[in-house]
């Protein structure tokens, strides 16, 4: 395995954390995209569902409706959640659960996340590809809406990944490891300003 990759020009370095294996799946790309994405963002941060904290220290707000070890996530289902507005707000391998639960309970977590950003904001989003069909094709489709686009895959068993064409062909999930996305899907979301 190489010990980087790269991802819209940008290079990161893999994570080879022993939380929940991310050394062999996609953990090992989306944690280093979302901690970039933390330290490029001021203000107020809010992460959907309690992901960053098991790779690295975070003062960030949390949203987590699961029991994991942290207790400072605040527990709360994303489409019930208020707060006031957030600088920038990210979702690591989350908001895909939401959606095999109820799809039309994933359409309105994302419509309040986006309610939660501030003019002018951003988010993140990734979701791994080829596990939730239904989903894929709302993507696909557009009907999430994203300013921007764009798409890891697995290069191989090494677990190295690289920069494909958005949408494209999915890699099958499991392909390479049983249980891991083989393709993943990130979605950047921009909030006009006033």
């Amino acid at each position: 395995m190489s010990r980087s990759f790269v991802l819209d020009g940008h290079n990161y370095d893999y994570c080879m954390g022993r939380h929940n294996a991310a050394w062999r799946n996609e953990r090992t790309i989306e944690v280093p995209i979302g901690l970039r994405f933390v330290h490029e963002n001021e203000g107020r941060i809010l992460e959907v569902g309690d992901v960053l904290s098991y790779y690295a220290p975070t003062s960030h707000i949390v949203v987590d409706w699961g029991g994991k070890k942290n207790e400072r996530p605040i527990r709360c289902d994303i489409v019930e959640f208020d707060a006031e507005p957030f600088d920038a707000i990210l979702s690591i391998s989350t908001m895909e659960h939401i959606w095999k639960e109820n799809g039309a309970k994933f359409l309105r977590a994302f419509d309040n996340v986006k309610r939660l950003l501030k003019p002018g904001g951003t988010m993140l989003v990734t979701m791994p590809l080829a596990w939730q069909p239904g989903l894929d094709e709302l993507l696909v489709a557009g009907r999430v809406e994203f300013t921007r686009c764009l798409r890891m895959a697995r290069a191989d068993k090494a677990n190295n990944w690289v920069q494909v064409e958005w949408p494209g062909e999915f890699i099958p999930y499991g392909k390479f490891q049983p249980g891991a996305a083989s393709d993943v899907f990130i979605g950047i979301y921009t909030k006009a300003p006033n």
